[in-house]
């Protein structure tokens, strides 16, 4: 179990002749047998605070098009029924583009992408890349290794190392780029032009802030993204990235393909496709043999006959390739099922993204300025995309999110986390509570089926959320999020 904990107030970042030291004292800890000694782990969690922008307030229209669409994400705790308007605030509305990746990623994965490089390519990438990094000439069981020492060599290992963040998401995640700051990370920032995340700069959180346009094509962001960083190497501000990643689920297709390319560490591009396909990762767990549920491929009106035939009632329409329960409804009779899915095709295929937020467009839907006033009229994207949909059986018992670390093909971390009972027909969410009530004997079960969906999938490391439910047959995955929860 990977070993985390946040910087002691006061503590500062360690010399290199600190960290040579530290290396220096972790490496009797590797066992007879050459392997690495058994890690033990401790959570890091980390609270948002509320962005500092003005409260906003929508027209009538432009509501109602996101409560068709579930998109008021209204949390019922402690805070009350405010947690929408936070929502709104982080989503900047102002910064709707035509066509943005990520309406793209939405609607249809890869969408527009290139094929994943080849797992050869890859690894012969990864080989040439980790010659040039210092962290990469550090063996892995070392970097991993647990007490003072190995968090000592950590901080040392990433003081001043660029690190690429791409979208940055919301401003409510401003706490990841000044947590890297606390550990010394040079970040870098890729969003579009206008994106709150130019601030940081001056602020100095991050150290640099690339512009590329965003209201492309993914494979057209793709390119832009992968050229600016391989300029970098040359940059006088920051040095080579020695990794790149993202907070927005959206945007994760686009870093796994950046990563494969440069051979920084990330999971390979086919892997992250797996899983952002929610019909490919229920085919890819019936591969491997694992527990998964009654579905069906819905492309167009036709299939729901076979949909029906093969799922019954009640059960779950969902794209495959959503984001934030979009688009999810249960449906209870056939009648239902045709208007909901008429309806929420008709729904998903209008919807554009800002700043990683999804949001319903209507022609009326005004622009709004930074105090929330209308201004133009908000535009529409240029083209739709066909959006696909899985029918599958509805599952009872308690939901879960089980959080994962992975490193070399074994877990190193797994947390379970209940989730209250969600909203339905729509599956809002409600509350949360770590650590889990369920009993150990379920939170195990509950683990090992995370854990093998993951491989199943492909991935051998990296950070996962991972969606599921303690059904009265057992655990049963819902889906799987290539990237830390929130």
């Amino acid at each position: 179990r990977a070993h985390s904990q946040p910087p002691r107030t006061g503590l500062s970042l360690p010399t290199p002749e600190d960290t040579e030291r530290s290396m220096d004292s972790l490496v009797p800890r590797e066992g007879a047998d050459g392997q690495a000694p058994r890690m033990t782990g401790s959570r890091l969690r980390a609270k948002t605070e509320n962005p500092s922008k003005p409260r906003t307030t929508l027209p009538e229209d432009a509501r109602e098009g996101l409560r068709s669409l579930n998109l008021e994400r209204v949390h019922i705790n402690y805070k009350g029924m405010g947690g929408f308007e936070r929502f709104y605030e982080s989503s900047e509305w102002k910064n709707v583009g035509k066509h943005h990746f990520m309406t793209e990623q939405l609607i249809a994965v890869p969408g527009t992408l290139r094929p994943p490089i080849s797992e050869e390519a890859r690894q012969e990438n990864m080989k040439e890349e980790q010659a040039q990094q210092t962290v990469g000439k550090v063996p892995t069981w070392l970097a991993a290794a647990p007490g003072p020492e190995g968090q000592l060599l950590r901080r040392g290992l990433l003081n001043g190392v660029t690190i690429v963040f791409f979208t940055p998401g919301y401003e409510g995640k401003r706490f990841i780029y000044e947590h890297a700051k606390s550990l010394g990370v040079a970040s870098v920032i890729i969003d579009g032009p206008g994106s709150w995340a130019e601030a940081l700069v001056e602020e100095k959180v991050i150290k640099k802030f690339i512009a590329i346009d965003m209201d492309r094509d993914a494979e057209a962001v793709y390119q832009d993204a992968l050229k600016v960083m391989q300029e970098l190497s040359d940059d006088p501000i920051v040095s080579r990235p020695a990794g790149i990643c993202t907070f927005c689920e959206l945007s994760v297709p686009i870093v796994a393909r950046l990563a494969n390319e440069l051979g920084l560490p990330g999971s390979p591009a086919e892997a992250i496709d797996i899983a952002r396909n929610k019909h490919k990762t229920r085919q890819a767990m019936k591969d491997a043999g694992l527990p998964t549920v009654a579905n069906t491929l819905i492309r167009k009106t036709a299939d729901l006959a076979e949909g029906i035939a093969t799922v019954g009632f009640p059960s779950v329409l969902k794209p495959i390739s959503g984001a934030a329960s979009l688009g999810v409804k249960k449906v209870h009779s056939e009648e239902e099922l045709y208007q909901a899915f008429q309806h929420v095709k008709d729904e998903m295929e209008s919807t554009v993204v800002s700043s990683g937020a999804l949001i319903k467009t209507t022609k009326s839907m005004e622009k709004l300025d930074e105090q929330g006033n209308p201004t133009a009229d908000l535009q529409l994207p240029e083209k739709n995309l066909e959006c696909h949909f899985m029918l599958e059986e509805y599952l009872d018992g308690p939901e879960v999110d089980v959080d994962v670390v992975m490193s070399e093909g074994e877990s190193q971390y797994c947390e379970v986390v209940d989730n209250g009972p969600t909203v339905e027909p729509y599956f809002n969410e409600t509350w949360g509570l770590c650590p889990s009530m369920l009993d150990q004997s379920a939170q195990k079960e509950l683990e090992m089926v995370a854990i093998a969906s993951l491989k199943s999938c492909g991935f051998t490391s990296g950070v996962f959320h991972v969606e599921l439910k303690y059904t009265s047959r057992g655990p049963r995955l819902i889906e799987i999020n290539a990237r830390m929860g929130g």
